[in-house]
């Protein structure tokens, strides 16, 4: 692992619960995931989870999204049951308090369709797409701003936005609906002009990983916001401030499974493992 990276921190997601990891592999959760039993089986439970974090440049807050009242029902449960919901929140880590900026009913989409939030490099904005929609929430606003058109499938679970390194472009990762479709789209948050930039398959055998090398036709700094580098590509990278270095996921299926947060350093391209985040002992 760099030496360098040691103190550098990301808010991950674990079985829907958010942690602050640091390069060292320290966790500390800072967000988690709820249970609320509405049946009499132990399946028969609301969640509130919490996905997609988005550590601020300075460190203090976080963003993400909570989808609240998911869960498995049963078929005899005969209670009435609230609506599912996702929330866009921002979260003050030095006394968790918590900023609504967004709600809308999931209507049973398990929170597809939703982008997850990105800080901007200042830490003054927060964007993220719901509704159809992208949005910009100024810090110290009211409400958000709706600010371009973007219609995502609802099927599709891998999408996320990012910011080019220069600040003040969007960019969004919009799978299609099998998987066997990508498209990486720009957006223009001044003018709300969205700008198809690429599509095809990203991945020949798994919707979980981007084949080496990335397709040519994407431009290197898209390939760096969206995937971490253009030589060794991954999805939903967390990048360390000086993009040196990123962090992602790495999974394992099977009976002795595990997820683990591994990095990869681009000046020696080598990649090194984390922390292992759970072990699993079942067939995901």
């Amino acid at each position: 692992m760099p030496s360098d990276v040691r103190d550098v921190q990301i808010a991950v997601e674990s079985r829907y619960s958010i942690y602050l990891l640091s390069g060292t592999g320290d966790r500390r959760r800072l967000l988690a995931s709820r249970r609320t039993q509405v049946g009499a089986a132990p399946h028969q439970e609301l969640h509130d989870d919490y996905v997609a974090p988005s550590l601020s440049p300075d460190g203090s807050h976080v963003a993400c999204i909570r989808l609240r009242n998911h869960g498995r029902y049963g078929r005899d449960v005969r209670v009435a049951l609230p609506p599912e919901v996702i929330e866009v929140l921002i979260v003050r880590l030095a006394d968790r308090a918590e900023r609504l900026v967004l709600s809308t009913p999931d209507h049973g989409r398990g929170g597809a369709g939703v982008l997850g939030p990105v800080w901007s490099r200042d830490g003054r904005r927060v964007f993220f797409g719901a509704e159809g929609r992208i949005w910009v929430h100024r810090i110290g606003d009211e409400r958000p701003e709706s600010v371009a058109t973007l219609p995502v499938s609802t099927r599709a679970t891998r999408h996320y936005l990012r910011v080019v390194r220069e600040g003040d472009r969007l960019v969004a990762l919009l799978p299609g609906p099998s998987g066997s479709e990508d498209a990486i789209a720009e957006i223009d948050p001044a003018t709300g002009a969205v700008t198809l930039l690429w599509s095809g398959p990203l991945s020949s055998s798994s919707t979980r990983d981007v084949d080496r090398p990335l397709p040519a036709p994407i431009a290197a700094d898209v390939a760096e916001a969206l995937f971490g580098s253009p030589e060794w590509p991954v999805l939903a990278p967390h990048p360390a401030p000086d993009r040196r270095v990123y962090f992602f996921e790495r999974f394992r299926q099977g009976p002795l499974g595990r997820r683990w947060i591994a990095g990869y350093d681009r000046a020696t391209g080598t990649e090194f493992e984390v922390r292992t985040m759970w072990h699993t002992f079942w067939w995901e």
